[in-house]
């Protein structure tokens, strides 16, 4: 899968209502867009960003709602971040049943892989949709490794 288009909009199912879901709102990175539906990454900088491949950073959960910062505005505006289950496409090795309860990375905002090489952590595997897509846990408050 490649990132959520510019414009566009992704209904990301959320599954299990009721698990510890939460919201909070988080300052957006100068220079960009957040999109809703799409996972939202801490970067070092203390804001969030569109989840994208890179180290160092933690997927806190997923955009609420758009907010566009391309324009690096001052402050910077917030956007609302859900926390809890939520479906997402996969790409490298397939994602079975078998890898619930693994560390998944964010490959970009909308797709999660087993591979650590050169991505951050997304969640926790909770196992497949009906669609095949990836149950991931996301929180602040779920330890990943």
């Amino acid at each position: 899968m490649t990132a959520i288009a510019a414009g566009a909009r992704r209904l990301t199912p959320q599954f299990g209502e009721g698990i510890n879901p939460q919201k909070f709102d988080m300052a957006v990175t100068a220079t960009k867009r957040a999109k809703a539906g799409g996972m939202a990454m801490l970067v070092t900088a203390g804001t969030v960003e569109p989840a994208a491949t890179g180290t160092g950073n933690v997927v806190l959960g997923v955009f609420d709602h758009d907010v566009d910062n391309s324009s690096s505005l001052s402050p910077a505006p917030v956007a609302r971040i859900m926390t809890g289950v939520f479906s997402f496409g996969q790409t490298g090795t397939t994602i079975t049943d078998a890898h619930i309860g693994t560390t998944l990375y964010a490959a970009d905002d909308q797709t999660v892989t087993l591979s650590s090489s050169g991505n951050s952590p997304a969640g926790t595997c909770m196992g497949l949709d009906d669609d095949g897509n990836v149950k991931v846990a996301i929180s602040p408050l779920l330890p990943i490794t």
